[in-house]
């Protein structure tokens, strides 16, 4: 709502009001954001930051012994990457 009804509102509203209502409107986004990738000089060139996390995901699923989820997961890794 912050920034989207106009430029005078945001101006009145605080920094974290703002930031309240911003993860409240994109919780999806901000769980990706939420976690810490790094990419290093080895990676691949079509290593992402979304790719890694995703990798990281799949990773614990098949750990957990949730093959069923990892290989839907792993789909969507291939269908980023190719």
């Amino acid at each position: 709502m912050c920034c989207m009804t106009g430029h005078m509102l945001c101006v009145l509203l605080t920094l974290q009001l703002c930031m309240i209502v911003f993860w409240q409107l994109c919780p999806s986004y901000c769980s990706i954001l939420a976690n810490v990738v790094r990419l290093g000089v080895r990676d691949p060139p079509f290593m992402t930051p979304l790719i890694e996390q995703l990798l990281r995901k799949r990773n614990k699923l098949r750990r957990k012994g949730k093959t069923s989820q990892a290989n839907t997961l792993a789909v969507k890794i291939k269908s980023l990457i190719v």
